[in-house]
C-alpha cells in the first residue's frame, strides 16, 4: 500500500497564498473606502453644524441693523464653499475607491476560483487513491482466503 501523494499540493498552497493575499488587499480597498465615508460624513456634520450655527444667529438679535456683518456672511459662503469642493473631491476619490473595490473583488473570485480547482483535482485524486486501496485490501483479503483454503501438501509423500 503506497502513501497518498498529490503532485500539485505546492501548487495548491501557492494558490491559497495568492488567494490571501488578494483578500487583504480587498480589505485595505474595504478600509479606505470606510475612511472616505467617515471623512464625508464629518464633511456633512461640520457644514450641519455651520448651517446651524448660522441660523441661530439669525435668530438672536444683532449689533448690526442688517443681521450679519459681510464678514460673516463671506465667512460662511467660504466654508459651504470649502465644504462643497471638500464633497466633490471626496465623491471623485470614492467613484474611484469604488472602482477598485470592485476589480478587486473580480480578482479575489479568480483567485479562489483557482484554489477551488486545484482542490477538486486533489478531491478527485484522494477519491482515486482510496478506491485502489480499498481494492488491494479487497485483493489481499482474497489471496489470504484463498492461501488458507488450499489443501496443504505432504512432503513427506
Amino acid at each position: 500500500m503506497r502513501k497518498f501523494s498529490f503532485p500539485l499540493e505546492r501548487v495548491l498552497e501557492w494558490r491559497q497564498l495568492e488567494a490571501r493575499i488578494e483578500e487583504n488587499k480587498l480589505e485595505i480597498v474595504r478600509g479606505q473606502l470606510r475612511q472616505i465615508n467617515e471623512q464625508r460624513a464629518d464633511l456633512d456634520r461640520s457644514l450641519a453644524e455651520a448651517e446651524s450655527t448660522t441660523s441661530e444667529a439669525r435668530l438672536r438679535p444683532s449689533l448690526h441693523p442688517e443681521g450679519f456683518s459681510a464678514l460673516e456672511l463671506a465667512a460662511v459662503g467660504a466654508f459651504r464653499r470649502h465644504v462643497a469642493a471638500g464633497q466633490a473631491r471626496l465623491a471623485a476619490t470614492r467613484s474611484e475607491c469604488l472602482l477598485r473595490l470592485h476589480a478587486q473583488s473580480a480578482t479575489l473570485v479568480r483567485k479562489h476560483r483557482n484554489v477551488k480547482l486545484i482542490e477538486k483535482l486533489k478531491e478527485r485524486k484522494v477519491a482515486s487513491w482510496a478506491a485502489e486501496l480499498d481494492r488491494e485490501i479487497v485483493q489481499q483479503g482474497e489471496e489470504t482466503y484463498s492461501a488458507r483454503r488450499r489443501p496443504k501438501h505432504d512432503p513427506a509423500s
